[in-house]
């Protein structure tokens, strides 16, 4: 069959190379992918270990970054795509040169800083056709000849950096810039628009879903980040993170300084930050890569672009709400939860950001400080890895889980249980806040750490502790630990319910008072968002119920709060006998003494106005918001000086509604 005059001619684009594999050389324009990808992805890439890699980072050069010799004077910044990069070469290249802005004429960033995975595009590409001969080098292998310090550049997961940088003790020192992975990817999309050695997508949805499976170039965005994470604390490693260099550019420029062992002066400090920001780079012809075609060939009037936008587009946080739609949005929250579980690592811009998306309106003051985990409003301090620790925690036969809806008794049931575990001695009281005796399981170690994103979960702090174990949360029953969940509870859990009307009121006058809650602007507008159950732990019904409807099994003790009003000290005889406490009637006497509302109000170690964290001292900034009590009133009824006519009947209605069949009924006055 004769098809040499009848073979349709190659639409695709020619890029003049030879796609390489591990197992040879492919003839071909189209590499093969061990899994689907769009048509621009086959033009313009291969698979390489599994990931998606453009075609200008062969595997001969990335065999080449493998085996690249590092000298310990060497500085490495290193990012996945779009994460700061060129803002950090600029940096660390003015850093180095103590400000010296000369240094960055002569030639763009890109050049002064080889980019170790891609071949030499920049001096053996004709740019009429930009076709790559196959004889350009690896930039691994230019860099080799360059004379020290050098400052090198790579987007490459740390398994594919060179032996001297992946081993535990990195040989050189490495910087790495991370930023949210939503920003990330919204600007990766619009810069792979924009370039023409990498994938134009159809569209943000299809790359979205590219994105989300780490099929979109270099890969997955947490495998790029979480190795560079867990080596944060090695001298050689200087972790940053994009959203903080926004935030205070000079803190920075310090932070880079230091690392690289450079003294400045507060005037060369200064002149790199003004060099530096957003506006001063893309104006600048040595940073902002619009300028590169004109300098790689000036006759050509075309930009090296494949739109008119620029390189540097916006660089500002939360732009990726412009482009997630709800449905995407809650499924990467869903992934980064998985992903991140345990790590530590938070982002502005994902639900523990300061105005995280909510699948349902509420107020500026939740925006503010909340995000929605499952449906639920919850606090920032409760952030999903934590909710997430708790699910996993282990639990010990010997432990006692004090369970309640916020603001129903939860730290007089904490003081009962204490004083019963040590048989009435008061003095283990003044060993430290009941706050800090009993850890509070679904938040962060707020108390210990002044920056959230480092602290350690509560239930991973408390993981160490030894038994037995006395141990609080606010959670319903679903999120609770598996063995805590199940029919056979493995340990013993106390819940405490309250009346739902005062349960309201304090919590209202509660997340006034709290630095960590919404400070809603009035009671009409928090008893809008508890009716509708967006009010902070969301629906008291579904906390309650569950546990109630377990009221009888041997390791539940289902209480009251105003059964505890009425009779204190049947309510401790019922919690001594329940945790195996046989006392004395002279002990008993001794821990209802201690634990009447005007005792406690006194204590230092329970009453939560006297707490003071190692946090608010490093701060110098109270936990509380204002100058009234965490141990309001304590009474019952207090509801009826808050709810109209009009409240009371809904949420009459709604109670009536939810409580039907239960059996469960609580004194309202």
């Amino acid at each position: 069959m004769d098809t040499g005059s009848s073979q349709e001619p190659d639409t695709h684009k020619s890029y003049g190379w030879l796609v390489e594999s591990d197992k040879g050389i492919l003839e071909s324009d189209e590499p093969i992918f061990s899994f689907e990808v769009p048509l621009c992805v086959k033009e313009t890439c291969h698979e390489y270990r599994g990931v998606v890699m453009p075609n200008v980072m062969p595997p001969r050069a990335l065999k080449a970054l493998e085996n690249f010799k590092v000298r310990p004077d060497d500085i490495f910044v290193v990012t996945f795509p779009k994460s700061g990069t060129t803002w950090m070469q600029q940096i660390v290249l003015l850093t180095l040169h103590e400000g010296d802005v000369s240094k960055l004429d002569g030639g763009h960033i890109i050049t002064k800083v080889p980019f170790l995975e891609m071949v030499d595009i920049h001096n053996y590409t004709d740019v009429s056709t930009l076709n790559t001969p196959r004889n350009a080098p690896p930039l691994a292998d230019v860099a080799s000849e360059m004379p020290s310090p050098r400052i090198l550049k790579s987007h490459c997961r740390l398994s594919w950096l060179p032996e001297d940088i992946r081993t535990d003790e990195p040989k050189a020192k490495v910087i790495y810039v991370a930023r949210n992975p939503k920003d990330t990817a919204v600007s990766v999309f619009h810069f792979c628009h924009f370039v023409d050695h990498l994938p134009s997508y159809n569209s943000w949805d299809v790359f979205f879903e590219e994105f989300i499976a780490d099929r979109a170039p270099q890969g997955s965005w947490f495998e790029n980040v979480l190795p560079l994470w867990e080596r944060r604390n090695h001298p050689n490693v200087l972790f940053l993170k994009y959203e903080d260099m926004k935030k205070n550019l000079r803190g920075t420029v310090e932070q880079v300084a230091r690392f690289i062992g450079k003294s400045l002066s507060d005037d060369v400090i200064d002149r790199i930050v003004e060099a530096s920001t957003f506006g001063a780079m893309k104006k600048s012809k040595s940073a902002n890569p619009d300028f590169l075609k004109a300098e790689l060939d000036p006759s050509q009037k075309e930009p090296e672009s494949k739109t008119s936008s620029s390189f540097m587009r916006k660089g500002v946080v939360g732009d990726w709400k412009n482009y997630f739609t709800e449905d995407q949005n809650r499924r990467f929250d869903e992934l980064y939860a998985e992903k991140m579980t345990g790590s530590g690592l938070e982002f502005q811009g994902i639900p523990e950001s300061d105005e995280p998306i909510f699948s349902f309106e509420v107020p500026l003051c939740v925006k503010e400080i909340c995000h929605e985990y499952r449906g639920v409003v919850m606090p920032n301090i409760s952030p999903p890895r934590a909710l997430k620790a708790l699910e996993n925690f282990k639990v010990r036969p010997d432990d006692v889980f004090l369970v309640t809806y916020p603001k129903s008794g939860t730290t007089w049931m904490q003081h009962i249980v204490l004083l019963t575990h040590h048989e009435g001695d008061v003095s283990k009281l003044d060993e430290d806040h009941i706050i800090q005796m009993v850890p509070f399981l679904d938040m962060v170690d707020i108390f210990n750490y002044t920056d959230r994103s480092k602290a350690p979960t509560m239930a991973d702090v408390v993981s160490e502790m030894p038994s037995p174990r006395i141990l609080k949360s606010h959670c319903r029953l679903s999120w609770l630990p598996e063995d805590i969940r199940k029919d056979e509870p493995k340990a013993k859990v106390i819940y405490v319910a309250r009346n739902p009307k005062d349960t309201a009121v304090s919590v209202f006058h509660y997340c006034r008072l709290v630095r960590s809650l919404p400070s809603y602007d009035s009671w009409e507008v928090f008893f809008e968002e508890f009716i509708s159950e967006r009010a902070p732990q969301g629906s008291w019904f579904d906390n309650v119920l569950p546990w109630w409807e377990r009221r009888n099994h041997p390791n539940v003790l289902f209480l009251k709060y105003e059964d505890m009003k009425k009779d204190l000290r049947g309510t401790v005889e019922q919690v001594a006998r329940f945790i195996g406490k046989s006392l004395s009637d002279d002990v008993i006497d001794r821990i209802v003494e201690a634990s009447t509302f005007g005792a406690m109000k006194k204590s230092k170690s329970a009453n939560p106005d006297f707490f003071q964290p190692k946090v608010g001292r490093a701060q110098k900034e109270p936990e509380k918001k204002s100058s009234s009590s965490f141990m309001r009133k304590g009474v019952v009824g207090d509801w009826k000086n808050y709810f109209t006519e009009d409240q009371s009947r809904r949420f009459d209605e709604l109670y009536a509604e939810k409580m039907t069949g239960s059996g469960l009924e609580f004194q309202f006055e």
